[in-house]
Parts: C-alpha cells; structure tokens; sequence
C-alpha cells in the first residue's frame, strides 16, 4: 500500500448538501462524504493525518507502556497503513 496523501486534511460543506475532504494547503479532494452524519464523519476523516501522527508520536515515548502499545496503538497504526487490527 502506497503512503496516505499528507495532511493536514480539512473539510467544507459543497454544492450538493455534502461535504469534501480535502488537502489543506492545495484543497486537492481527498473524499467527498454524503450521507447518514455526513459533517461528523468528513470531521473524522479530516483528523485522520493528525490521529496518526499523534499515535506514532506515542508509540515512540519510553514513558508508554507496552501493553498500550500492544493491545491499542499499533494496531491502530497497522490497520492505518493498511495492515490487519
């Protein structure tokens, strides 16, 4: 699997009642969401960069146990970068 396009990542309602994911610094769409809590999930999506980042940052701090990092942050890491849960 290829690299996730950088973010950071912002949304705005468009034209047709939805909203678009897009690149911050270029507003290069990422994802157009229209449907059932289309704002909340565009915000979701939209964090998704920065969720990642914070994650990895974690991950690499001694004072993280190994158990968080096991059962909870790795493989939200794997799963984000297309690996398995």
């Amino acid at each position: 699997m290829s690299a996730h396009t950088p973010g950071p990542w912002t949304y705005s309602a468009d034209d047709e009642g939805g909203y678009m994911v897009q690149v911050e610094r270029d507003a290069q769409p990422i994802a157009r969401v229209a449907w059932f809590d289309q704002e909340a999930n565009a915000r979701l999506i939209a964090a998704a960069p920065a969720m990642l980042e914070a994650l990895e940052y974690l991950s690499r701090q001694p004072d993280c146990s190994d158990s968080l990092k096991e059962h909870v942050i790795s493989p939200v890491i794997r799963a984000a970068k297309g690996g398995r849960v």
